[in-house]
This record gives C-alpha cells, structure tokens and sequence, in this order.
C-alpha cells in the first residue's frame, strides 16, 4: 500500500499548471468561424421559414414591442433586453426572430421565464420550446434544427422538474393557439 501511496505523491509532485488554449488565440479562428457559419447555413436551410414572414407576424401581433436589425459581422444571432423591450437582429433568421420573441412572450407576456440572471438555462429552454411550437404552426412539415437546444437539453433536468416543463409546454400551447398564421409575406 504505502508503494502506491508515493508513487501517486510522485506524480502528483510532477504536475504543471499552465494556460488552456484557446482557439481565438489562433489565425485560424477566423476560418472556423467563417466554416461554422458556413455549416450553419446548410443545417438551417430547410429548418426556416422566409424571414419576412416571420418579421411581419411580430409586427403585427407584437406592436409595441421594438425590433432593430444589425447585420454587421457579429458572434451573437440576436438578443433580447427585457428592460427596453427590444429585440436586436444580427442575422437574417426566422429561428432567432421566434427564438427572441420567446424570450419576449415567456418573460412579459406569460411571465413563466426565471430570472433573468440565475435561470438562463431554463429561459433559453422556454425560448427554444416557443420558438419550435410557433415554427411548427407555420409549417408542420419544418425540418427543425435542435442544435441549439440540445446543448440546454443536458440542462434541463437541472432547469425544470418535469411537472414544471410540461406546465409550461401547457401554457405556451395554449397560448400559440391564439394566432392566425398566415404564410404570406405582406
């Protein structure tokens, strides 16, 4: 036993702390971004529905709340500020208008979303569940990209109990139910 003993003691003294690396450090980042938005491009192809569509259905059943569009290079695919009530588009996307507008409806609107702060995870779920149950009324036959939510989904059962989840899944139906969709961009 005590031959086991100081050998670990004998690695462990041999352990280094140094820096972790990261990728933007590189000249290559450049490339895996302009590949990752290549990617996703292809992945969200059938998963849309036209843009203006979906930009025309907030204005119009959404009249106070603000939409800016900022197309610039940016990381982010939009944002919401609950304090100005203001969606912020940095892409062309009917996934992130609906995904924005979720967070929108969840926080004012049904007021089912946690705090802003320490539940992000689960207010991205609720985002991300509003978002695929609006995109599915539009187009029953969308091909729904689950990326996104796959990376809160390992989350989930730390965000919610299940009660909670269906509850709101309950309440974000129903909700949804009030809206004419119309598929023509007007």
């Amino acid at each position: 036993m005590d031959i086991n003993k100081e050998e670990k003691d004998e690695i462990l003294r041999y352990f280094k702390i140094g820096n972790v690396f990261d990728m933007s450090q590189t000249t290559e980042y450049e490339n895996y971004l302009k590949e990752r938005q290549e990617i996703d491009k292809v992945i969200m192809k059938n998963a849309e529905i036209d843009y203006n569509i979906a930009l025309a259905f907030v204005k119009i059943n959404f009249p106070k709340l603000k939409i800016k569009e900022d197309f610039r290079k940016q990381e982010k695919k939009g944002s919401y500020d609950p304090l100005t009530k203001v969606i912020i588009l940095y892409e062309k996307s009917s996934h992130t208008v609906f995904h924005e507008l979720g967070h929108f409806v969840s926080i004012e609107v049904l007021r089912i979303a946690g705090d802003i702060r320490q539940d992000y995870g689960k207010n991205e779920v609720l985002a991300e569940l509003f978002c695929y149950l609006l995109m599915k009324n539009f187009d029953e036959n969308i091909k729904y990209n689950f990326a996104y939510s796959n990376c809160w989904a390992k989350r989930i059962k730390d965000t919610f109990e299940i009660n909670e989840f269906e509850k709101d899944f309950k309440v974000i139906t129903n909700y949804l139910e009030n809206f004419k969709i119309n598929l023509s961009s007007e």
